[in-house]
């Protein structure tokens, strides 16, 4: 077998032959395999340049097989494959030295031109390189190689060439989440949706025809945790709040459902100002905007009703599927209103930060001296038996 020879590895037959049949014409040969064991038998047996690796598989999933690459066969490059607009684990992947996606559905020519773009990704000299596509080519030799200190000096001579793209945004935003600086990462995925959604405009005012022929979206969910997956058209998950506004603007969804899951104050923080953003935006605004809480936090709830949200419900679950999010879009009613939900919350509820990513639940009534949890902060103070509730109806306040 040729050194450059091409691996897919995609449970979907149709995904299989058409990457086989759209790679044929750069002439270097195209094996398959339909699971992640498959695909490290044939890594194991011969040699590759590069692999198209779905995420989403039966058994051995997409991010268990690119460890073992990036363990096994490090100089092996990969391309993940991703569906219905999400990059699920984009962060993750990127960790491991992997940094070209392609999304279904794709074209043969994006097929072609990555495949060859990937293949052909030579070692550049840091000390000549000067244009912006060469300066993110090889950001992302560094980021391959896990230089990511590297990849953020090179990312950023690409940002300070070309201030108006963005690519480079978008790609320091991934490092500095790799880094563990959430809000950092946040203001420059929102300077990469500022350009984009600019672009958007011009596009609507000189080819509305093309835009208005979208198809819109049913709905369109933000989840940070990566972990939901859309399982038909006119579905689609986001995982960080600049894709959201991005395809909030292109989709015209019937409706915006962000979900907030257990998470730092500051990622919670960052989706009540990605709420107030799309309720902001004459081009989101009319969508209806439903926020999909973890737990029932006051606090929260008034935050999200003075951004505009529409609708809360409240899904303690880890898992949440498609079926489910449909069934609770289709069950919305004037109770699920953010005013209604306020009033089943006793009104003395408020939350004191511990640091800077926790807190604790307190009672205002009693002199901010009861720490509330468990049975007395679910069945009292979080319904409406608060009315009943002694503190409620002799409150002893701080001064």
């Amino acid at each position: 077998m040729e050194k450059n020879a091409i691996l897919v590895v995609d449970d979907e037959k149709n995904i299989r032959l058409t990457l086989s049949q759209t790679l044929e014409p750069i002439g270097i040969p195209v094996q398959t395999a339909v699971n992640g064991e498959e695909a490290l038998q044939k890594l194991a047996e011969g040699q590759f340049g590069l692999v198209f690796l779905d995420l989403k598989m039966p058994g051995m999933d997409g991010m268990d097989v690119l460890r073992r690459i990036k363990d096994d066969w490090p100089a092996v490059r990969v391309i993940i494959i991703t569906a219905y607009g999400t990059i699920e684990s984009a962060v993750e992947a990127m960790k491991l030295g992997a940094v070209d996606f392609v999304q279904k559905p794709f074209s043969p020519s994006d097929i072609r031109d990555l495949a060859t773009l990937v293949l052909e990704r030579k070692p550049l000299d840091k000390d000549t390189v000067a244009d912006y596509q060469a300066l993110i080519e090889l950001s992302k030799r560094h980021i391959t190689d896990k230089n990511f200190t590297a990849a953020r000096g090179s990312i950023s001579q690409a940002i300070a060439s070309d201030p108006g793209r963005p690519e480079a945004y978008n790609l320091m935003a991934q490092l500095l989440e790799i880094k563990g600086d959430w809000m950092a990462a946040q203001k420059l995925y929102r300077a990469a949706f500022n350009i984009v959604s600019e672009r958007v405009v011009i596009q609507t005012e000189h080819d509305s025809k093309d835009v208005k022929a979208r198809k819109p979206l049913r709905y369109l969910l933000c989840d940070l945790s990566g972990r939901f997956e859309p399982e038909s058209e006119g579905e689609e998950c986001v995982r960080s709040t600049t894709q959201c506004l991005d395809r909030a603007v292109e989709g015209s969804p019937g409706i915006i459902v962000v979900r907030f899951g257990p998470m730092l104050i500051q990622q919670r923080d960052a989706l009540v100002k990605l709420c107030v953003a799309l309720k902001g935006n004459t081009q989101t605004r009319n969508s209806p905007l439903l926020a999909l809480l973890h737990e029932k936090h006051r606090g929260l709830i008034e935050n999200l009703k003075r951004a505009g949200v529409d609708f809360v419900k409240f899904f303690a679950e880890t898992r949440l599927t498609s079926s489910l999010m449909i069934q609770m879009i289709d069950g919305l009613s004037t109770d699920d209103r953010v005013e209604r939900q306020l009033t089943m919350l006793c009104p003395y509820l408020h939350y004191d930060a511990l640091d800077a990513s926790r807190e604790m639940t307190v009672c205002g009534a009693y002199l901010d001296r009861m720490v509330l949890g468990g049975k007395w902060l679910h069945e009292v103070c979080e319904t409406e038996n608060h009315l009943s509730c002694k503190y409620f109806l002799n409150p002893r306040l701080k001064s």
